[in-house]
């Protein structure tokens, strides 16, 4: 049964992303905004620009801007949209949010939570452990954590010997150098389902099911997918510590960053 569902997410990936465009080089400057009849403010972009959806899972996207107007369709991470220009407040699961009206590569329109949409950026996803940087009077700065293997990201900005990008939502934003990242739809599609099946509860099952699947095998992550399944498959022992007769074992935790992002309007 696990397997069976693992197959349908990766099939459903590689037929979403077949869609995805790879062009990302407009982008429009000029904005008005104008009042609705209501007191809504509505602006108004140009011309529709490129963009990224950058939320860690699954995001809808709405008929209305609205959390309970009814679902167009969801967004993966790293997934290329076109941010159609407008961008309406409306209620959210808690407050009022920001709702940007997005379009699919397969022309599906509708309104999604306007933080975890990044427009004018193009998708990457982290091949090796990147140091990040944060800027100070255009001196890179080391911060104090990396972004991790097949960690999706979207490039706001590009001077060469350093990339801008978001890699959780708009407002979190860190310098990193380039020649670390994959571009390639096929690596951010693998991405997103390694996630997915380490968060499951048959962890060796989903990897295996990626594996099993012809596209993926040109994957820059395949080695990765193949150690993961071996650590999971040869668990070490627990390291314990306490005085011999007490009885006391400490199991060293996972270092795994934790996540302050607020509840998302995601598929569940």
């Amino acid at each position: 049964m696990h397997k069976k569902l693992f197959l349908f997410l990766i099939i459903f990936s590689l037929v979403g992303f077949t869609f995805i465009t790879l062009s990302c080089d407009k982008k429009a400057d000029d904005t008005t905004t104008q009042a609705d009849g209501d007191g809504t403010e509505e602006i108004i972009v140009a011309e529709p620009v490129k963009a990224v959806c950058i939320y860690d899972g699954e995001l809808r996207f709405r008929k209305e801007p609205e959390y309970e107007s009814g679902i167009s369709g969801t967004l993966r991470k790293g997934e290329k949209i076109t941010f159609l220009g407008r961008i309406e407040e409306g209620p959210g699961y808690r407050g009022n949010w920001e709702y940007y009206l997005i379009q699919r590569s397969d022309g599906t329109e509708g309104w999604a939570w306007g933080d975890y949409i990044i427009p004018d950026a193009a998708p990457a996803v982290i091949v090796t452990k990147t140091t990040t940087y944060d800027q100070n009077n255009d001196v890179q700065i080391n911060m104090d954590f990396s972004l991790e293997p097949m960690t999706i990201i979207a490039i706001v900005e590009d001077k060469g010997s350093w990339l801008k990008v978001a890699y959780k939502n708009k407002d979190k934003l860190v310098w990193i150098k380039p020649g670390t990242l994959s571009y390639a739809d096929i690596d951010i599609s693998v991405a997103n389902l390694v996630k997915d099946a380490l968060d499951s509860d048959d962890k060796v099952t989903g990897l295996e099911s990626i594996l099993e699947i012809d596209a993926f095998r040109d994957s820059i992550f395949i080695n990765n997918i193949h150690e993961t399944l071996f650590e999971l498959q040869n668990p070490e022992e627990p390291e314990m510590t306490g005085s011999a007769g007490e009885g006391e074992v400490t199991l060293t935790p996972d270092e795994s960053e934790t996540t302050d992002t607020p509840p998302a309007d995601n598929a569940q």
